[in-house]
């Protein structure tokens, strides 16, 4: 499992520019995003973020590329090139259920499925100096020719614009805030993981700025497996009260050696995290 940071850049403008025409491959909404679907995406290979154009309150849902359940691990075959004639001339000679024979054992993956792509977290942002419910001249938009996600909106006498956009050279994705009238720009800005285990930290010295990392950690590898074995241990444990008649007694003790394994999982768990920080803070140093 990696582990990864995202970067925001926020740029604020005081005042705003003028801003150009309306390009010629738009997508554009005169209301926010309900749901993810109608969120506007930006990526650059890597990082990827569905922007729902909140107004008092925008959310930006993030990925990253190497974020999976699990831990790393290879399902190709270095040798199954070996087998492909054989494979093929099964495949033409009708043998179709010995093709596969052969596929599964030396040609495909183990296992055949992977581990699970995750989501990294969400950017939350709110303005508390913006009131919804007063807002005229919304739109949000996606220049397809730029890939810019572009939110524009007057309030109290103001006008506000928010532009999204991924950055492939340098890995990030930028998002830029600004407003015509000084002093309008008053906002908080929260990551929230789609995890349970994370946290956040604030690293390096005052001098040369400060990073925020954004360490999580995954379901899979030991801690499951302890669960797994738990799991296993009450399911004997039923089988014995069925099979022994016996009282239940041994159910509730098997319960609570499952109890242990789980409660040892979640402390392995926790010091793992702490220590994929620590490894995180040795690499940005």
């Amino acid at each position: 499992m990696r582990r990864s940071l995202l970067a925001i850049l926020l740029w604020l403008s005081v005042p705003a520019a003028a801003q150009p025409g309306p390009p010629d491959l738009e997508l554009w909404y005169d209301r926010p995003a309900r749901q993810w679907v109608e969120a506007l995406p930006v990526g650059n290979g890597r990082l990827g973020a569905m922007v729902f154009g909140g107004i008092d309150r925008e959310r930006i849902q993030f990925n990253e590329s190497t974020l999976w359940t699990g831990r790393p691990h290879r399902y190709d075959r270095p040798e199954a090139h070996r087998r492909l004639d054989e494979i093929r001339r099964l495949l033409f000679a009708g043998e179709q259920k010995k093709a596969e024979e052969v596929a599964q054992v030396h040609f495909m993956s183990t296992p055949l499925r992977q581990m699970a792509y995750q989501a990294f977290g969400d950017l939350s942002l709110a303005f508390p100096g913006i009131d919804s419910a007063s807002v005229t001249d919304y739109r949000r938009s996606l220049d397809l020719d730029e890939a810019v996600s572009t939110v524009r909106f007057r309030s109290g006498g103001a006008a506000f614009t928010r532009e999204v956009f991924a950055n492939h050279p340098d890995g990030v994705i930028v998002m830029r805030l600004a407003a015509d009238r000084p002093g309008r720009l008053d906002f908080r800005v929260k990551p929230v993981s789609a995890h349970r285990w994370a946290y956040l930290r604030a690293v390096g010295d005052d001098a040369a700025g400060k990073n925020l990392q954004f360490v999580q950690r995954l379901p899979g590898g030991f801690g499951n497996r302890r669960q797994e074995i738990g799991l296993a241990l009450v399911a004997l444990g039923v089988w014995a009260v069925r099979s022994w008649e016996r009282s239940l007694l041994t159910l509730v003790t098997l319960v609570g050696v499952w109890a242990v394994f789980y409660g040892v999982n979640e402390i392995f768990a926790a010091f793992a995290l702490r220590e994929a920080g620590k490894q995180v803070e040795r690499l940005a140093g």
